[in-house]
């Protein structure tokens, strides 16, 4: 098991000359798209969360807190990473991104989701359609946070 302290949340959030551009990382290089504001949460050594916010995104302070997150040993954990290490490659922060261990949560639920659905009788269940989206996620794990994005 990975110690809490281990672990350090990351999130980006893009804007684009247009909507389309939202997705599409590497308009980051002509700067037609571009993180908008990323966020890190992590716990700190008593146990509380501690969150950080930056807005507008900062190229080389991104660059930074990743070499130092690589430097310190610890885990970048996100929700389908590889949109957000898209976008860091896409802002030229390759070393970086490969520097550090990545955790992709939406994996890991689509892994534990699978085993469950393996020991059932009917096994996946033909017609069942499974989201394994942010939303989703919220509403499984913290029902209390559904509707979250209201």
């Amino acid at each position: 098991m990975t110690p809490l302290n281990k672990l350090i949340a990351f999130d980006v959030e893009t804007q684009g000359e247009k909507q389309e551009y939202l997705l599409q990382p590497w308009r980051a290089a002509t700067y037609e798209a571009d993180i908008r504001m990323y966020s890190f949460a992590w716990f700190d050594d008593a146990g509380k969360i501690k969150t950080n916010l930056i807005h507008p995104a900062n190229r080389a302070a991104l660059s930074d807190q990743f070499m130092r997150i690589a430097g310190q040993g610890q885990y970048v954990v996100g929700w389908n990473t590889p949109f957000d290490i898209a976008w860091l490659l896409g802002y030229g922060l390759r070393a970086e991104v490969f520097s550090n261990r990545w955790l992709d949560a939406m994996l890991l639920w689509q892994r534990l989701e699978t085993n469950k659905m393996r020991l059932k009788e009917d096994g996946w269940g033909k017609d069942k359609q499974v989201s394994f989206g942010l939303k989703a996620a919220v509403r499984e794990f913290f029902p209390r946070l559904a509707g979250y994005e209201d």
